[in-house]
């Protein structure tokens, strides 16, 4: 993907494409530098960015592996976001360096479950439980929980269906159909 700066507002664009159409691993790199380039303070396409970790995840191989598998910790988000993170980020979310800390992961939630790896869905399945088991303790729901329940329900969508259904989903028909796995993986209300 080109650098130049006119080009600057397609980038997001490009990187899904090639997330969407790629099986091949040398295009992993090229969506890795993406996400790790500093757009200069702009951060209005910070979405895109973001998920091209997921499409890392699609494309798949050992290297996707190893860069999904470090970006969803905590650690390894802060990490592989270095160049970007420390910026004054999504002002119109009105989110801090934490909040973008738990999408990057999201994201890499989701890569791992793109890969179709029982190991890699075995790490998702962990940090879900962890999660889920705060949250019952805690009774207070985090986004970082909402994060797995949405990986989980992803990651049974595409068993029962396929990746291409769950890439075609949007809008309306997506909160449809995937309401039920959400369901199934989402804490019981609080009991007063």
């Amino acid at each position: 993907m080109g650098r130049g700066i006119n080009y600057a507002p397609y980038w997001h664009n490009v990187a899904r494409l090639i997330g969407y159409v790629s099986d091949d691993a040398n295009s992993i790199p090229l969506l890795l530098d993406y996400f790790k380039r500093d757009e200069g303070g702009d951060v209005s396409l910070l979405v895109g960015k973001i998920w091209s970790l997921a499409f890392i995840g699609k494309i798949g191989g050992e290297q996707a592996d190893e860069i999904l598998k470090n970006a969803v910790t905590e650690d390894g988000a802060i990490e592989i976001a270095s160049n970007w993170i420390n910026q004054e980020l999504w002002p119109e979310k009105n989110w801090d360096k934490s909040e973008v800390i738990e999408y990057i992961r999201n994201a890499a939630m989701i890569g791992l479950v793109f890969t179709r790896k029982s190991d890699n869905l075995g790490i998702v399945k962990n940090i879900y439980e962890d999660e889920f088991n705060r949250v019952l303790k805690t009774k207070k729901a985090t986004r970082l929980c909402a994060y797995t329940i949405d990986s989980m329900a992803a990651n049974d969508f595409i068993a029962e269906h396929s990746m291409e259904d769950y890439l075609n989903l949007g809008g309306a028909e997506e909160i449809r159909s995937l309401t039920p796995y959400i369901m199934k993986y989402s804490p019981p209300p609080p009991q007063d």
